[in-house]
């Protein structure tokens, strides 16, 4: 009992951490592994999905047993994919399915239970469901649900997991995995912070220097208005604080009112 407490804390840490730094619209990619938390007939259950081109496999772990299940391109083509939908999107609609478990169950919505007795399997292991709602159909496309209360298309896919007799292979890949997401998302998140440190520095700056010009010029007003109020004529040198090497001279005139300083 206590290294399943471990191994769900550490699952849990992982999978809030990826999802706070991440949002939740990843694009998904063939030949990747995903795994996410599921609740299913209030239960949690962590899903490892590895997907290929036109397949894809299917890990289920209670925290303490695991179950699997592959999908083959013919799997896919002859028994899970709708008639008339092409593989690519079913596998694209799929795969945003079974990567993060849609709580609205407008789109998407799911069932873990025992097999019956008729399909060869044993009541150890499970069948995992997932149904895609679709919307109108346009010529060939399909559209997925958006709305609540629209009548839709349902579509149920369902895949076998056999119990595996040994978990710990397949838990041991799925820490593995889970470790190593969590050093490349430290890593990414120790970037960001990093990038944002040295922008707050460089507006900080900027800030600082303008305040520095703002100073300058009211100094540099105030000299000329003494120097045509008094009726002088003799140049008025001007250098900024910010750029030392730069300098040069006003001659004052008539035309230097207070109204001038003040449109500067």
């Amino acid at each position: 009992m206590l290294r399943l407490i471990h191994t769900q804390t550490l699952i849990n840490f992982v999978l809030v951490k990826q999802a706070y730094i991440y949002s939740s619209n990843i694009s998904m990619d063939s030949n990747s592994t995903n795994v996410a938390r599921f609740l299913l007939a209030d239960k949690k259950y962590y899903i490892r999905t590895v997907w290929g081109e036109d397949s894809f496999e299917l890990s289920c772990s209670d925290g303490k047993y695991i179950w699997t299940g592959s999908a083959s391109k013919g799997f896919v083509e002859n028994t899970l994919k709708p008639k008339g939908m092409s593989t690519s999107e079913f596998m694209k609609i799929t795969q945003n399915a079974l990567t993060n478990q849609d709580f609205t169950k407008i789109k998407y919505s799911y069932t873990i239970e025992q097999p019956p007795v008729d399909l060869g399997l044993t009541p150890q292991d499970l069948l995992f469901s997932w149904f895609i709602k679709l919307g109108a159909q346009n010529g060939n496309n399909f559209a997925l649900n958006s709305t609540a209360n629209k009548k839709v298309l349902q579509v149920k896919c369902t895949l076998p997991l056999v119990k595996q007799i040994n978990p710990r292979p397949m838990m041991v890949t799925i820490l593995d995995w889970l470790i190593d997401k969590s050093s490349r998302l430290e890593l990414s998140n120790q970037e960001l912070s990093e990038n944002n440190n040295q922008l707050q520095s460089q507006r900080d700056q900027a800030l600082a220097q303008f305040s520095t010009l703002v100073a300058d010029k009211k100094v540099l007003e105030l000299e000329m208005y003494k120097k045509v109020a008094s009726g002088s004529s003799s140049p008025i040198p001007i250098q900024f604080t910010q750029f030392p090497n730069i300098s040069f001279l006003i001659f004052p005139t008539t035309s230097l009112t207070p109204s001038f300083f003040s449109s500067l």
